[in-house]
């Protein structure tokens, strides 16, 4: 299996689902709703308090399905109890002792960052106090709703989440809107056991599994807007342009660029977008120069002619 992974980290996706398929790790469903229940089904039989799993989905909507099925079994079997109310930023929770968690935001007071897994080791309406970290980094903390709410069920998480974290085992549930990338993540989480889960039919429809997993998407960034307007995209400017200054769309934005002399002068761009251009400033040639100091030149002796007859 150290070979599969090392296929996807080249980007031989192929040749990885391959040797995961081979292995068995591989588990097609006629629809994706039925990859759903089985993987809760291997994942419920397979659970072991003293093991570390997690559950990777790329939608939030399927994490939160899949947590809420996978603490349902846990109640059935009586490993963890119905619990008790945390109100948290994403609505009503029930934590019990035994129940996997996962902490949303970073909290320096806590000593707690966004994606971190821990198990609660006591509740109570509105607290709970939970073990996080391994071996002897291991540490207690208590989190009450009034000060940190970003926490969840942490039976599965988004494959986002689990960047850094390395669990012994791992489900996987693949959508249509995977990609290498991700792929690569979910599938490299686990130290001892990893299987895939996903619907035939939806992903023979988009070319298969391996087409899907093997696609390259640019990475979204939330800095890509501002206020709610899309900020302008970066252009090329010339070499000896030094700065380029911020406006709002539709306004001429002046440039600081050195000129022959070595001397700063300033010229109007355009902003992307902007339904006004820069006025053309026209070029004089040396003989329209020469004419106007000559007018120049005559406008100045006659107004010295003029002080004359008046001084006389």
């Amino acid at each position: 299996m150290r070979d599969a992974s090392l296929d996807l980290a080249r980007g031989r996706v192929a040749e990885a689902l391959q040797a995961y398929g081979a292995n068995g790790k591989l588990e097609a469903r006629k629809y994706k709703a039925q990859a759903v229940e089985a993987l809760i089904e291997d994942w419920n039989w397979d659970y072991d308090p003293a093991k570390s799993t997690l559950i990777l989905a790329h939608l939030r909507r399927d994490v939160r399905v899949l947590n809420e099925m996978a603490r349902a079994k846990l109640i059935e079997r009586g490993i963890v109890e119905d619990g008790h109310a945390f109100r948290t930023e994403d609505g009503p929770r029930s934590f019990a002792t035994g129940d996997q968690i996962v902490f949303l935001k970073n909290e320096g007071s806590l000593g707690v960052k966004n994606g971190m897994i821990a198990r609660v080791i006591e509740a109570r309406p509105g607290w709970f106090a939970a073990m996080i970290g391994e071996g002897e980094a291991r540490r207690r903390v208590e989190v009450d709703q009034r000060f940190y709410a970003n926490v969840d069920h942490g039976y599965a998480t988004t494959i986002h989440k689990s960047q850094g974290a390395t669990v012994d085992r791992v489900k996987v549930l693949a959508t249509l809107s995977l990609d290498r990338h991700l792929a690569y993540v979910a599938l490299t989480r686990h130290r001892e056991d990893v299987a895939l889960y996903y619907g035939a039919i939806s992903f023979g429809k988009a070319g298969g599994l391996t087409k899907i997993l093997s696609q390259s998407r640019a990475k979204e960034t939330t800095l890509d807007y501002e206020r709610g307007l899309p900020i302008a995209p970066r252009c090329a400017l010339p070499k000896r342009a030094v700065s380029i200054s911020c406006a709002s769309p539709g306004r001429l934005l002046p440039t600081r660029s050195a000129g022959p002399s070595g001397r700063s002068k300033s010229s109007p761009i355009s902003v992307p977008g902007s339904s006004r251009s820069a006025p053309a400033r026209p070029r004089r040639s040396p003989e329209t120069d020469d004419s106007q100091r000559r007018k120049g030149g005559q406008a100045d002796g006659r107004r010295h002619h003029h002080i004359r007859q008046i001084d006389r």
